[in-house]
């Protein structure tokens, strides 16, 4: 399932940049999403958020244009979507049966 991350860390990155999303009210620039949480890797960026990224590609974000700029903001799915990964990454114990992550 693509929805589900392969690791911790991948499902850490996911929701850190629907947060920075969710702090910008729904409408965060592309500028601020490439040089925060992705540090200006482009390719990592695209895997998330490009044309063909996960979180794009499965309409959990949306982008749209405000003259040259663009803005990312989270669609319904996309908000459910940040508590499931809030509540696996924050509340399930790996050391107690909640283990949700395969690495």
């Amino acid at each position: 399932m693509p929805l589900s991350p392969d690791t911790k860390k991948e499902a850490e990155k996911r929701l850190t940049v629907l947060k920075m999303i969710e702090v910008f009210a729904d409408k965060c620039a592309k500028s601020t999403l490439l040089n925060g949480p992705f540090g200006g890797d482009d390719r990592a960026f695209d895997r998330l958020l490009g044309p063909a990224g996960i979180l794009t590609r499965t309409s959990l974000v949306k982008a749209t244009m405000d003259g040259r700029v663009t803005y990312y903001g989270r669609t319904e799915a996309g908000k459910i979507y940040q508590q499931i990964l809030d509540t696996e990454l924050n509340f399930l114990d790996p050391y107690t049966g909640g283990e949700v992550w395969k690495k």
